[in-house]
């Protein structure tokens, strides 16, 4: 089965654009798809930190996502807004220069 990470502006963005985020991933799920939200990666993280009494820094973030996008990831759905967001741009380009697929619109997974 196809796992897919989902790409995006969060930072900010109103709710780190979670609402975005949740839909999207609502939408996969309903298709049948394994999905990778990056907001549940970024719940884990805190709570890896919390526990060594450390707080992660947004470097710490999206490092955290490229990894798990790129170990766990067939294919990466990228959200609207994602040209002025430097996190999506850097997901993007690593999951292109690592041979995944990338679409900008649901239809196309």
């Amino acid at each position: 089965m196809k796992t897919i990470y989902i790409s995006g502006p969060m930072k900010n963005m109103t709710d780190g654009n979670m609402p975005a985020f949740d839909e999207a991933e609502k939408q996969l799920k309903q298709l049948g798809f394994n999905v990778l939200n990056p907001h549940k990666i970024c719940e884990e993280l805190n709570i890896k930190f919390f526990e060594i009494g450390k707080i992660p820094t947004y470097e710490d973030y999206l490092k955290e996502d490229i990894i798990q996008m790129l170990s766990k990831c067939d294919t990466v759905l990228v959200l609207p807004g994602w040209r002025g967001s430097e996190g999506s741009k850097c997901e993007i380009a690593n999951a292109i220069a690592c041979g995944l697929d990338v679409v900008f619109d649901i239809s196309d997974v």
